[in-house]
């Protein structure tokens, strides 16, 4: 991790912290909440992106571990794909059988002696559970009177062979732990509890538990929010016009407006709205394998229109510089090229 101070009135950061998030499960169905239509895996992608436009909004560089919600990834190879940032958030619900249990837990990773990162675990989840709880209205649990309640968990064997037994239990922060990187798995209450998955189900609340998180991160990093611009729809303008003018998405713009303009959708803006645009989120560069048996058609442009450049094989790796409409930009024999984003697997 950087060397640099973390927390409020420490030395803040040079560069953009970056934050990769970690939607806890794939498919829309995993994890049937107490109440009907709740799934955790839904919910907690919607919360992610939710999450990510608030915190890109804030200053911060952000990654994903998926590129979609349908895309399945083994927990380790997602906690190593946070290597080069310096933080990983995993969001989950969880589940007990009491159905009264409401109360919030982050899980931090177990001490270290190869770097601080441990240590900047523990404090990230103990600043973020209680402002989980608050944003969530959770009361005192029935039994502890506790709101939240953070702790970590050793593995039961040597997970990473050094001889001791000493690693993390849950995969994906042992998997951010070997490339040195501090992890927290926030725990949004318990949807085996009704009153939260309806909570948890509506739109509205997930954005202010983004905007909560988001400002809980930001003062623990010490991130210090861009000066925002602001712009006057005309006539004519779609969110997805002028997300495109700022180099920014449709969500993360609507993101940062739907509290002054709660009827503001990706098909509706009204003309004179003074919006809020956010900064453009640094891209960070990811490795690629080609999935596609027949190969890959590489394009001059991000998209079928755009003519062929050439063609990369089942199997080959490369690496992608930028992202538009569900293509990558790559380099083809030293110039730029396109790729379709559906025919290839992250590998880092």
């Amino acid at each position: 991790m950087p060397e640099r101070a973390i927390g409020a009135g420490r030395e803040k950061a040079e560069k953009k912290v970056r934050i990769m998030l970690d939607a806890g499960h794939a498919g829309t169905r995993w994890n049937k909440g107490a109440e009907e239509g709740y799934y955790e895996s839904a919910v907690v992608w919607a919360l992610q992106e939710k999450l990510a436009a608030e915190l890109e909004r804030r200053g911060f560089a952000v990654g994903k571990t998926r590129k979609s919600i349908g895309e399945k990834m083994d927990v380790v190879a997602r906690g190593k794909a946070a290597k080069g940032y310096d933080f990983l958030l995993s969001l989950h619900t969880n589940s007990a059988s009491d159905k009264k249990v409401r109360r919030v837990a982050c899980i931090y990773q177990v001490p270290d002696d190869r770097g601080g990162f441990a240590e900047v675990s523990r404090e990230a989840a103990d600043n973020l559970s209680p402002a989980i709880a608050d944003a969530m209205g959770i009361p005192p649990d029935p039994g502890s009177a506790l709101r939240w309640k953070n702790y970590d968990r050793l593995a039961s064997s040597d997970r990473d062979g050094d001889g001791r037994k000493n690693d993390n239990y849950y995969g994906i922060l042992h998997g951010a732990r070997l490339v040195g990187v501090p992890a927290v798995i926030a725990e949004h209450s318990f949807h085996s509890n009704p009153e939260t998955c309806r909570w948890l189900m509506e739109e509205e609340n997930l954005g202010k538990l983004a905007a909560a998180e988001a400002d809980a991160l930001t003062v623990f990093f010490g991130v210090t929010p861009p000066k925002e611009t602001t712009y006057r729809v005309r006539k004519g303008d779609t969110p997805e016009k002028i997300a495109r003018l700022f180099g920014i998405t449709p969500e993360a713009l609507i993101a940062a407006n739907i509290r002054k303009h709660p009827s503001m959708t990706i098909d509706y803006i009204r003309t004179g709205w003074v919006l809020v645009i956010p900064p453009a989120a640094e891209f960070v560069p990811f490795k690629v394998r080609v999935t596609a048996r027949a190969g890959l058609n590489v394009r001059t442009g991000p998209g079928l229109s755009f003519s062929k450049r050439g063609a990369l094989s089942c199997g080959a790796r490369t690496t992608v510089r930028e992202e538009k409409n569900g293509w990558g930009r790559i380099l083809w024999k030293k110039e730029p090229g396109w790729i379709s984003l559906e025919y290839v697997k992250r590998i880092d």
